[in-house]
């Protein structure tokens, strides 16, 4: 088995492990959290203004993902060229990355994991 494979593999364990991470960290907060009376009542009393920016944050946010990739793609383009849907991939991955760090450190290193 050559390098670059052997490092293509665990690059995908690493990722792997990744979302398994984000996901229990997320379940954990989720099962922790106790403040849902209030997180309820807020959206039982939300009016019309507030209900049109949530509507708005969830319709812009396929605007901000296409448009953070094609960021992603276009300063990545002398290093190595890649695909919109490449670049779409490690956005997401770097959403995790960011998740799971303090301070959204883990957004731009958990990115470069995609590469073999």
């Amino acid at each position: 088995m050559s390098s670059r494979s052997q490092r293509h593999i665990a690059l995908r364990i690493f990722n792997i492990l990744l979302f398994i991470a984000a996901y229990a960290y997320l379940t954990y907060v989720l099962v922790t959290f106790d403040h849902y009376d209030e997180l309820f009542s807020h959206f039982r009393n939300a009016g019309p203004l507030e209900w049109s920016c949530l509507i708005a944050c969830f319709a812009l946010f396929p605007a901000n993902i296409y448009l953070e990739a094609w960021k992603w793609r276009y300063l990545l383009k002398d290093i190595e060229p890649i695909s919109m849907a490449e670049s779409q991939k490690q956005v997401y991955l770097g959403f995790v990355g960011a998740f799971l760090t303090p301070e959204r450190l883990g957004d731009y290193p958990a990115r470069v994991t995609r590469f073999s």
